[in-house]
Order: C-alpha cells, then structure tokens, then sequence
C-alpha cells in the first residue's frame, strides 16, 4: 500500500481475511477491495474468509484490475462466471446517492473509537444524506474482537508455536507473540468460534442490512501511527484501554469478513 500510495506502481495485489487490503489501504489514503468469495479466484489453500483483490489509488484503477481477473478458474471450486458488465463501464457510468439505503455503524459494538475518526465518520455520514442517501444508524453487537480473533485462529497459532519450538530461531516479536497466544487457546474453543461464533455474526450483519441497500463503518478506529513491529501497547483511545494495535487496527476488518460480506475501504 505504501509503494502504491508513493507512486511506486498504480496497484498491488493482496488477499484479506481480516483487513490485510482494506486496513493497509485506508491508512494509505487508498482503495481497498476485499471482493465476495469467488469473485476472483484464488488457487491453493481457500479458508473460507480470505480472498485476493486490489489496492489501488482510485476506484477506475480497481475496476481495470477486476476486469482483467476476476471469473472462474478450474482450480478454484468457489469461483464464479465473469459478470457481463464491465467493471471500469460501471465506474465510469453516471450515477448518484439520490434513495440509496445506508445503514451505518460506527464501532461495530466494540465501543473503542478515536474521536477524530468518528469526527470524520459523522462528516461523511452528513455527506451522503446531503448527497440524497437514506442514511439510518444501526446497533451491531458481536463477540469480543481480541478473544473471537485468537480463538478463530487457535488452530494457527498453535501449530506455529510448536514449529518455533522445534526450529529453535529467533522470530519477529509479533509471531513470537501470535504463538504464545496459540498455547492458551483449545480445540472447543476454536469449534466454537467456527461454528456457533461465525454463525451469531453472520445474523449481526444480516439484521443490520435489512432493509439497507449498504453498511458504512469506519476502516479503523484509529487513525494511521507509527509502525512497532510488533502487536504493540493496549493504548488508551477516547479513555479507554484497547486491545494491542495490531488486533485493534483489524476490529472493524476481521466481523465483516467472517460474515463472508465483501467490503470496499
């Protein structure tokens, strides 16, 4: 994203489960695009909620990348036909806000938001009903971000703990501490999360889009700080300690994912 941002090239390519194109293009100034699954196909190991899409400095720019991958591929079982339409047609077409539902939600039910995010937010919100959208606010509540995240990826990061153990190298402090992690979580706890858990989230987001044509949220909710190289300090926002930077920055990326929407930042 930061190349992309730079100038370095007119796009980049990544795959999102959790916000891995839409958190790094947001805090780039950028377009992110996690596609529906199947959109684009993917060869190798599908999970589920990650799928590979564009960053981009503008939407014309995404639109001539999906036109150029997105269809079905014999090595993807979950890939789709190629829509009809363009993709750049649609993005060049004439079109406006005028009776379009919006249901917007400004945390998700985490309750943690940087004040100049929902400054921001609260701006846009204003833009688009002045635009003509039908904006409605909307209540969302989820699982705990920080515990959902670890007992969904149990799995991971105990196989990742047990490779470091046997490899014995000195790792980057963030994969050193996913894999602490990994050792506390248990297999009910990880059965949970892909069943029961996915499932009360998918019913979330299916309540809150009753009705609604789209869902507005914030990418993050923090702005864009300085890079730790690690999962970072439980820092105050708005009064509040946080989860570490690193699983806050993805709070608002990882529920839609998991509820296997697709999202634009």
């Amino acid at each position: 994203a930061a190349a992309v941002a730079a100038g370095v090239g007119p796009v980049a390519w990544g795959s999102d489960g959790g916000g891995s194109i839409r958190v790094p293009a947001a805090l780039c100034g950028l377009v992110g695009i996690k596609p529906s699954i199947g959109r684009i196909p993917a060869a190798g190991c599908v999970d589920g909620d990650s799928t590979d899409g564009p960053i981009a400095r503008t939407v014309l720019d995404a639109a001539m990348v999906f036109d150029v991958t997105a269809g079905h591929h014999p090595t993807d079982r979950f890939s789709v036909p190629k829509d009809t339409r363009s993709y750049v047609e649609a993005a060049l077409a004439p079109g406006d806000l005028a009776g379009v539902r919006v249901a917007a939600c400004r945390d998700l039910g985490q309750k943690v938001l940087d004040p100049e995010v929902r400054r921001v937010f609260d701006q846009a919100l204003d833009d688009m009903r002045a635009a003509g959208a039908v904006v409605e606010e909307v209540e969302i509540q989820l699982p705990d971000s920080e515990v959902f995240f670890d007992h969904l990826n149990g799995y991971a990061y105990a196989e990742l703990a047990e490779e470091l153990e046997a490899g014995g190298v000195e790792v980057w402090p963030m994969i050193a501490e996913m894999a602490e992690r990994g050792r506390k979580v248990t297999g009910r706890q990880v059965y949970a999360a892909f069943t029961s858990g996915k499932t009360e989230i998918y019913n979330a987001f299916a309540g809150a889009l009753t009705g609604a044509d789209v869902l507005v949220t914030p990418t993050t909710p923090v702005p864009a700080f300085p890079h730790a190289g690690d999962y970072g300090p439980r820092v105050l926002v708005d009064g509040q300690e946080t989860a570490p930077l690193a699983l806050l920055i993805h709070s608002m990326t990882e529920p839609p994912a998991h509820a296997g929407l697709p999202a634009l930042s």
